[in-house]
């Protein structure tokens, strides 16, 4: 028995996202929440870090992209999830963006 075509349309971007792709390579700062959800985008733009010891700055891609400065003082994971920290308070500059609809809502 043949089977049963789904009525949505799939795009080309979605067909080929894979969840450890960076979402910045198919999303921006304006894309909204109902697009966001259909690629598991959470709230936030850029999840990232400067180390202040080494100067690198470092920004997690996806959920689960632990990633570490040079010098190893700094660790940001996340991705657009959630923003863990790994180091001394003092030795990084937190850098965190949200969506655009998700600041609107919080100004």
């Amino acid at each position: 028995m043949p089977s049963k075509k789904s009525s949505k349309a799939v795009t080309k971007n979605e067909a080929s996202y894979m969840p450890h792709e960076d979402y910045h390579n198919f999303s921006h700062r304006g894309s909204d929440k109902a697009w966001r959800e259909r690629f598991n985008i959470g709230d936030i733009y850029v999840n990232a870090a400067i180390c202040s010891v080494c100067g690198w700055f470092i920004r997690s891609k996806n959920k689960h992209d632990y990633v570490t400065c040079k010098c190893g003082a700094v660790s940001v994971d996340g991705g657009s999830h959630y923003c863990r920290r790994a180091g001394e308070m003092g030795l990084y500059t937190n850098v965190i963006e949200y969506f655009k609809d998700v600041e609107d809502e919080h100004t």
